[in-house]
């Protein structure tokens, strides 16, 4: 377990994540007061004669961002970073840590990024493989995992998720958006040899079940 700082400077309520998909912690609207105003400044209490009347409580604070540091897992999206921070019109600000702590995964390993400006979260299935689990990929958040030899992912080293306006013309009454993929960071002639080494080997055991 690692543990992370994460600040609210978004305006609006900001949901973290476990592994699976499910809610680690809900953070409210940055924009509060620490206590209730409503509450005043005196306080009462019944005392005896030799105890002295409680102090006045200082005047309501305005709280202009929220912070919670807390433990995850060092198998999380979050684990990478010291300090995780939300920022008006869904970016994300990063604070990698000094000693940053990768998780060994089997090669080939490809970081994918999913970019919204509007959606906090997706669950994509990979290969589209039905077998296995859909991954969840949080919005400005890189997430290193390893994919097959034969994968369309493994050619490259960083693979995208955005979100963008649908190109073709529609009603200005209707709005939609659609979600592209793409790879950059093509490896290298080294990496890719040992690639179709390893895709022919994977085929080679294919056709030994087949038998």
């Amino acid at each position: 377990m690692v543990l992370v700082k994460f600040i609210n400077k978004s305006g609006e309520r900001v949901h973290l994540y476990n592994e699976d998909g499910s809610i680690l912690r809900v953070m409210e609207n940055a924009k509060r007061f620490d206590r209730d105003p409503k509450s005043g400044t005196l306080r009462t209490s019944v005392i005896s004669q030799h105890e002295t009347p409680p102090l006045p409580q200082p005047d309501p604070k305005w709280i202009d961002e929220v912070e919670w540091e807390g433990e995850v897992s060092d198998s999380s999206p979050y684990a990478n970073y010291k300090t995780i921070i939300f920022l008006a019109g869904n970016r994300v600000k990063l604070k990698k840590r000094l000693f940053e702590k990768v998780q060994e995964l089997k090669w080939p390993v490809v970081t994918f990024l999913f970019k919204s400006p509007k959606m906090k979260m997706i669950r994509e299935r990979l290969d589209r493989d039905s077998s296995v689990l859909a991954s969840i990929f949080l919005n400005g958040i890189p997430v290193r995992k390893s994919v097959s030899p034969s994968s369309k992912y493994a050619d490259y080293r960083h693979w995208y998720f955005v979100e963008q306006p649908v190109k073709k013309k529609l009603p200005k009454q209707m709005e939609a958006t659609e979600i592209i993929q793409y790879g950059e960071g093509f490896r290298n002639s080294t990496e890719l040899k040992k690639l179709a080494k390893m895709r022919f080997e994977e085929e080679e055991r294919e056709k030994v079940k087949l038998v």
